[in-house]
C-alpha cells in the first residue's frame, strides 16, 4: 500500500519514507516529528531526526499529509490526508480529537458569494479541556 502511494506521487521508495508513511497510516491522531522518531526508534528502525523532518516536508509538498501548527502548540503535528475534517486539542494533556464534520463549508460559500473569492484551503482548530482533564 505504502509503495503504491509513493509511486503514485513519483517519490523514490526509501526505508525512511516507507517507515514514516506506514507509521502515519496507523496513527489515530496527528503526531509530531519527534514522536515519529521515538516510535520508529522503539521499533528498532535506525533513522535520524533530520531525515524524518525531510521526509515529512516532502510528503507535505506532495499533499500526502496535513501539517497542523497552532499558536498554542507551535510544534507541528502531521497526519495522513483524509476527508476534510478538523481537530479539538486539549490545552492540558495536548491530546487531539478528530472532528469528522467540516464546519467551514458554509463560510467558504458565503465568502465566494459576498466577496467573490475562491477559497483554496482553510484551517479550523478548536481548543479546550478534554473530559479526562476536566
Amino acid at each position: 500500500m505504502e509503495t503504491k502511494k509513493l509511486q503514485k506521487l513519483k517519490l523514490k521508495k526509501t526505508p525512511a519514507r516507507s517507515a514514516v508513511l506506514s507509521l502515519l497510516t496507523r496513527q489515530k491522531q496527528p503526531i509530531s516529528a519527534e514522536e515519529i522518531y521515538q516510535k520508529l526508534k522503539q521499533n528498532k528502525f535506525s533513522c535520524n531526526l533530520v531525515t524524518i523532518y525531510r521526509t515529512l516536508e516532502k510528503f507535505y509538498e506532495k499533499q500526502l499529509i496535513n501539517k497542523i501548527i497552532t499558536p498554542q502548540f507551535p510544534m507541528a503535528k502531521f497526519e495522513i490526508v483524509s476527508e476534510d475534517h478538523h481537530h479539538f486539542t486539549c490545552t492540558v494533556c495536548k491530546s487531539s480529537i478528530d472532528i469528522p464534520h467540516c464546519y467551514s463549508k458554509p463560510i467558504m460559500k458565503d465568502l465566494k458569494i459576498k466577496h467573490h473569492v475562491l477559497v483554496t484551503g482553510h484551517t479550523l482548530e478548536f481548543f479546550g479541556v478534554c473530559p479526562k482533564c476536566q
